[in-house]
């Protein structure tokens, strides 16, 4: 089972959905390749793409899966490989899109910052 995840918009640190996650669940910084990177005024989204996303990887345990689950309901949680620190390989799971939302922003940096 993985017990990771890569998170890229309002999980990350400093945002109000972070608490979901634990300060010390944190491993590190990470890089997603193969995507590109939407955004409203509220949170982003990632779809299959060309880009790298920028985020963060955190250790998870099946209970915050659940919480998870139900608060990013809109996506799929898939798996995939990230890349962490000093070019580590992290399995993560990774709530993503199969879709581009109609009337959302591209984010050509592939990092969320609102």
């Amino acid at each position: 089972m993985i017990k990771k995840i890569f998170v890229y918009g309002t999980l990350k640190k400093g945002y109000g959905l972070n608490q979901h996650l634990g300060k010390d669940n944190f491993i590190c910084e990470g890089r997603l390749k193969g995507f590109d990177m939407y955004g409203n005024k509220h949170y982003p989204a990632i779809v299959k793409g060309n880009n790298t996303i920028n985020g963060e990887i955190y250790k998870v345990s099946q209970e915050i899966l659940q919480i998870l689950d139900s608060i990013e309901v809109n996506f799929d949680r898939e798996v995939y490989e990230v890349t962490g620190t000093k070019g580590k390989k992290h399995l993560c799971y990774v709530y993503v899109l199969n879709y581009i939302p109609m009337g959302w922003e591209y984010i050509k940096e592939g990092e969320w910052m609102r």
